[in-house]
């Protein structure tokens, strides 16, 4: 049997909103995508009631109800619905407002269907993972499998809140929460081994998830534990969110704990991060889109050294860590797109090999930087790319100069095929050697340079016999033969027929047609 998972797409602009749509088209295994639009916030509400979408991609900006309010709207009445943002980069303060309200993502104009399907499809893989769980937990009464849903805003369970206040009295109080997290790691992280010694003697809820495990601690936690712990694990990072006070402020602590641990990219040595070391960033900021676009410029233009240097200046370390993690993320964004860009010339042009052409394909550009451990990583991985990238620019300039010389050559012989036109003279006109223009041309055109030139003199040939009254003889000479007979040897082995018998069979079909 096929599920069905439900989709509503919501943007002012009706061309976006179905190319959306089209772009999602399509049934995965086991599982079809029904996809609704709607063209604001309040229409998208009105559908959100009747139809309960699993999922909503949303337009930051549209007039009424923009996507913000949408979410909020949303949020309290139905937490399970998940939200994708899609902005400009000039919008991207109000997509870092959507991710505390739980958005799973932003995606920037112009979209990229690629990136946009590997966005859902996460979405679609938590949505499966979080049923499972959910069956799992009505099975053991794990409350604590439910508990998680809710503190990231997805939690179908509505008795959470009631039960945490009954049975953590210490959140009335004030907490803070903790958000342990792997970066790179692939597996559930192993919270249990790390995190007991920490909170021995503290009032808090231990929770683990899919790739993260959260901690909710009473005020007593000494931060100074925190780090020391932190630091004794070199592959863990630990973010910590401010002071917050009573159940309903949960998810909010986890949105912010959220948002602190993806500044971890900047902060490569940091093994716990709190508010304080990235509240003094900067939030606005613009990204250096001329820089970016001169990549495309050097790619098969410049030596290897220079590329990597270039990079290493555009992900400048001083730079990237004076802003909030926005920047960071629209850059490397803009990186991949004006990569893709390039790759997307070559691969419109045909491939010699088919095999080739897949092995192409598992071999482009890092897209998210999330899919990484680190900035390290994912600068290595960027390098990697674009110096194979600059490798197969590089071909195929050459390629595409070796083609240019081939019509040059071509148009060479069109022009003077009245002459007594020989290979040397031809790869002469294109500074060619004469040995190589005679292989590349069999190559480019897929026949000897003597046979593209008698395939030149008989066409222009058939039209002097059919058109004019020259005689044989003189259409010989005008097409470059020396001789009646030689003229007539080659046009028989051609077209079949001697010059005589081709001029006499259209004088009568045109006679006949007159008639």
């Amino acid at each position: 049997m096929v599920r069905v998972f439900n989709i509503l797409v919501v943007d002012d602009q009706a061309k976006i909103r179905e190319g959306i749509r089209s772009m999602l088209m399509g049934q995965r295994e086991g599982l079809e995508t029904e996809t609704e639009t709607a063209s604001g916030g309040l229409e998208a509400l009105e559908k959100i009631h009747r139809k309960r979408p699993q999922l909503v991609i949303t337009d930051i900006r549209m007039p009424g109800m923009d996507g913000i309010a949408l979410m909020e709207a949303v949020h309290d009445q139905y937490p399970e619905v998940r939200f994708l943002v899609v902005s400009g980069y000039d919008d991207f303060k109000y997509a870092q407002k959507a991710i505390e309200y739980g958005a799973k993502g932003y995606l920037l104009k112009p979209l990229e269907r690629e990136l946009l399907v590997q966005a859902v499809d996460r979405v679609i893989q938590e949505v499966e993972l979080e049923n499972k769980r959910r069956m799992a937990g009505s099975e053991t009464k794990d409350v604590r499998k439910f508990l998680l849903s809710y503190l990231k805003g997805t939690g179908p369970w509505p008795d959470s809140p009631r039960y945490l206040a009954r049975e953590y009295p210490f959140l009335e109080e004030g907490y803070v929460l903790l958000y342990l997290g792997y970066p790179g790691y692939r597996g559930e992280v192993p919270a249990g081994k790390i995190l007991p010694q920490l909170l021995a003697g503290v009032d808090h809820i231990l929770l683990q998830g899919p790739e993260e495990a959260v901690a909710v601690c009473s005020r007593s936690l000494v931060l100074s534990q925190a780090r020391q712990c932190a630091e004794g694990q070199k592959m863990m990072v630990i973010s910590v969110s401010g002071e917050y006070r009573g159940v309903g402020d949960l998810p909010r602590a986890y949105a912010q704990a959220r948002e602190i641990y993806v500044h971890r990219f900047l902060f490569p040595d940091h093994r716990l991060l709190t508010q304080e070391e990235i509240e003094n960033l900067r939030p606005d900021f613009t990204v250096p889109y001329r820089r970016v676009e001169r990549i495309r410029d050097m790619l098969g233009a410049c030596d290897e050294a220079d590329i990597v240097a270039y990079i290493s200046e555009i992900f400048d370390r001083k730079t990237l860590s004076s802003y909030r993690i926005g920047y960071t993320l629209a850059l490397c964004d803009c990186v991949y797109r004006a990569v893709r860009a390039v790759e997307r010339e070559i691969e419109l042009k045909d491939m010699e090999e088919t095999e080739e052409k897949e092995r192409e394909k598992e071999r482009r550009s890092p897209g998210s930087l999330m899919d990484f451990a680190g900035m390290r990583e994912y600068l290595l991985a960027l390098k990697e790319e674009l110096l194979r990238l600059n490798c197969r620019v590089r071909q195929y300039r050459e390629k595409y100069r070796e083609n240019a010389d081939m019509e040059k050559a071509i148009a060479y012989m069109k022009a003077n095929y009245r002459r007594q036109l020989t290979l040397a003279m031809v790869s002469n006109s294109v500074s060619l050697n004469y040995a190589y223009f005679s292989n590349a041309f069999r190559k480019y055109t897929g026949m000897t340079f003597l046979e593209y030139l008698r395939d030149i003199r008989i066409a222009e040939s058939k039209r002097l016999l059919a058109e004019t009254d020259l005689r044989i003889g003189q259409v010989a000479e005008a097409v470059g033969y020396d001789s009646y007979k030689n003229f007539s040897r080659v046009f028989k082995e051609a077209v079949g027929v001697t010059p005589v018998d081709y001029r006499r069979g259209k004088q009568m079909r045109r006679g006949n047609a007159e008639e």
